[in-house]
C-alpha cells in the first residue's frame, strides 16, 4: 500500500508551505493534513485532485514517481536530485539524455548477462 504521509510532507515543504497554509489553499483543515502526514488517514481522490491542481502537479508524474520509490533513502534522494536537475533541460537536450540512459542501460544489462569464467 502506498504511504502518502512522507510524500505529502515532502511536497508541502518543497512548496514552502506549512500545514495550515496548504490546508487553506486546498480547502481542508490543518487537522486533516496532519492526519495524512501522520499516516492516520490516506487522502481521498478529491483531496489529491485539489492538491495536484493547487501545487500544479501532474497526476501521472506523481504516481509514476511513487511506483519507482526504493526502500533505500539514499537511492530515493539521488533519483529526486536527478529529476530536479532534468527540469532545467529543453526537449532536445532531454532526448539526448534519454538516449544516453538507454545506452548505459543496454551496456549494463549486457555486462550483467555475460557468463563468468
Amino acid at each position: 500500500m502506498i504511504q502518502f504521509k512522507k510524500i505529502l510532507k515532502d511536497l508541502r515543504q518543497q512548496h514552502g508551505l506549512s500545514q495550515a497554509q496548504l490546508a487553506e489553499k486546498i480547502g481542508y483543515s490543518q487537522n486533516h493534513i496532519s492526519k495524512i502526514e501522520a499516516g492516520i488517514l490516506n487522502p481521498s481522490i478529491k483531496f489529491l485532485e485539489k492538491l495536484f491542481n493547487t501545487l500544479n502537479i501532474e497526476a501521472t508524474s506523481f504516481f509514476s514517481e511513487l511506483t519507482h520509490q526504493s526502500q533505500d533513502p539514499q537511492t530515493n534522494a539521488l533519483k529526486a536530485d536527478i529529476l530536479h536537475k532534468l527540469s532545467y533541460f529543453d526537449t532536445q537536450q532531454l532526448t539526448l539524455i534519454n538516449q544516453m540512459i538507454d545506452l548505459l542501460h543496454t551496456q549494463f544489462n549486457s555486462s550483467q548477462s555475460k557468463p563468468t569464467q
